[in-house]
């Protein structure tokens, strides 16, 4: 599956809301299909202490940034000085099948969007209707 073309997509029908929402089901349902996803992580001394990246979009929205591509999430964590003393970023592979579970987790703690490869073409959608979709 191409996500940056399915990004582009949405990009594409900004105009039309009921094209844009069809187009984001197809990208979100499209991703699940996956069978892992990676996420940034912030260094820390203790590899087992480290966790998802979470951050603020646009510095003000909570958000978990996901990613479908490994170099997109090294790109990120280097892009956001995520990485060690020496400069090494760390990224993580996650099982798709905890995705609901990551996301309704972070929701529960007021992170409320999910943004999907920044640094690529990318998109931000609001954890609640991720899981509504997911859901259906």
């Amino acid at each position: 599956m191409n996500f940056e073309d399915l990004a582009q997509d949405i990009q594409d029908a900004a105009n039309d809301p009921h094209k844009k929402e069809t187009t984001i089901r197809r990208f979100v349902r499209s991703f699940f299909k996956e069978n892992e996803y990676w996420v940034a992580c912030q260094w820390k001394e203790n590899a087992e202490d480290m966790e998802p990246f979470v951050g603020y979009h646009n510095e003000t929205i909570p958000c978990f940034y996901v990613f479908t591509d490994a170099q997109l999430a090294y790109n990120f964590s280097h892009y956001y000085g995520l990485s060690d003393p020496e400069g090494k970023c760390y990224a993580m592979k996650l099982p798709m099948t905890d995705f609901v579970k990551h996301i309704e987790s972070y929701e529960e703690s007021g992170v409320e969007l999910v943004m999907f490869n920044e640094g690529g073409q990318y998109f931000a959608h609001n954890i609640e209707n991720i899981i509504e979709i997911l859901k259906k």
